[in-house]
């Protein structure tokens, strides 16, 4: 083997901790996506509920996780990786476990707003910046695409059967007991770096650097996207009065789809280092299914069709994104770069879930999608104008 090929293979210890990683991703995103597809109609279980009450409570967990995040981000770098992973994991336990014991939806909120507040996704991505080098990192984010890709399609056909077998105090308590399998693994990660002095300028100093500000709005806008679709989607199949058993039928071939789409755009970001190029094609197709959809939201299955189109473009962006931050950001400032990256990320969670209820009870659906379809637009004029920046 040459000695280009050995840089550019992961190494036995990075191995060990992205497999390590990988499992406690899964395990989180796997328990996210559960209630991701079926949270419109968990109405029917409470007395007391709107489509904005609901939104409001798939858009609590965005809204803590946001708060959180550059302080999780700045905590890692203080303290360590693994401590703060091990904190927010058993935050997650505790919340899963008031979510078993919501009876109304005020309950759910608040479990929704816990939920949030176990922090995982920055200390996870500060592990990866952190313990692999620059030649594999890009790849080391690629795996964790492949993770999301898979625990999406597991998480998406099991959850409307497990909502319809066990209720939603059963989805919970599958919930809780996953957050603790990803607790217990975590503790075998490696101790995560520590500074003994954090810049108190950081946040800010990352803040006025446009290319990475241009990446936060980036995954902002891309979780908007995501929360509008997959609110969407559970209430059209509702209202067309399809099966809850069967959703997966209609969920699969979107994230499948998706997926297949996004491989061709995956290879010449990892392979080419084309990332101007595919950062623009994946922001330009997510701009087209939002215009379309809008435009033909009465075509059913031409909207699962488009739902396809955008998946590929959120699949493609989940491992570039974290990557190309973690290449541009300063050293010593991973961790806080990460935390700032995953705030945009749950800002636009926040928002997409809690604005999506409101614009279908109030019945703004199409203006909605046609306001998030200019900002994929503006983005993509953005990195046209900045490629220099995401050249290497």
């Amino acid at each position: 083997m040459s000695t280009t090929e050995r840089k550019n293979k992961i190494q036995k210890q990075e191995k060990k901790i992205l497999v390590i990683l990988s499992i406690i991703f899964f395990l989180k995103m796997f328990s996210l996506f559960m209630l991701f597809p079926i949270f419109s109609a968990l109405g029917q279980f409470f007395t007391t509920n709107s489509p904005s009450l609901l939104g409001l409570a798939m858009g609590a967990y965005g809204m803590s996780a946001a708060i959180l995040q550059v302080p999780f981000g700045k905590g890692c770098d203080r303290f360590g990786e693994k401590n703060m992973l091990l904190f927010g994991l058993f935050i997650l336990v505790l919340a899963s476990i008031l979510g078993c014991f919501a009876t109304n939806v005020y309950i759910l909120i608040i479990a929704r707003f816990l939920q949030g507040c176990g922090v995982t996704s920055t200390p996870i991505l500060a592990f990866v910046a952190k313990n692999t080098r620059d030649k594999v990192r890009l790849k080391s984010y690629g795996m964790f695409g492949g993770v999301i890709a898979v625990s999406f399609i597991t998480a998406f056909i099991a959850s409307p059967f497990l909502l319809n077998t066990l209720s939603l105090q059963g989805l919970f308590l599958i919930l809780t007991v996953l957050s603790a399998l990803a607790l217990v693994a975590a503790t075998a990660l490696p101790q995560g770096t520590r500074q003994q002095t954090t810049n108190k300028q950081s946040v800010f100093s990352l803040l006025q650097r446009k290319e990475l500000l241009l990446l936060a709005f980036t995954s902002c806008f891309l979780s908007i996207g995501l929360a509008s679709v997959f609110f969407s989607l559970p209430h059209t199949l509702t209202t067309r009065h399809i099966a809850q058993d069967t959703w997966w039928q209609y969920y699969v071939p979107i994230l499948i789809g998706g997926l297949l789409l996004s491989c061709p755009l995956l290879f010449l970001a990892m392979a080419k280092k084309k990332f101007p190029l595919v950062m623009t094609i994946g922001l330009v197709n997510a701009c087209f299914v939002f215009i379309l959809s809008a435009s033909l939201h009465s075509h059913f299955y031409l909207q699962i069709t488009l739902y396809a189109f955008f998946m590929a473009s959120f699949i493609l962006f989940e491992p570039l994104l974290p990557a190309l931050t973690s290449f541009l950001c300063p050293p010593e400032m991973k961790g806080t770069a990460s935390g700032v990256y995953t705030l945009f990320k749950f800002i636009g969670m926040f928002i997409g879930s809690s604005v999506s209820g409101l614009v279908f009870a109030f019945n703004y659906v199409t203006t909605f999608q046609f306001i998030v379809s200019l900002a994929y637009a503006s983005l993509a004029l953005f990195v046209i104008m900045y490629k220099q920046k995401f050249s290497f």
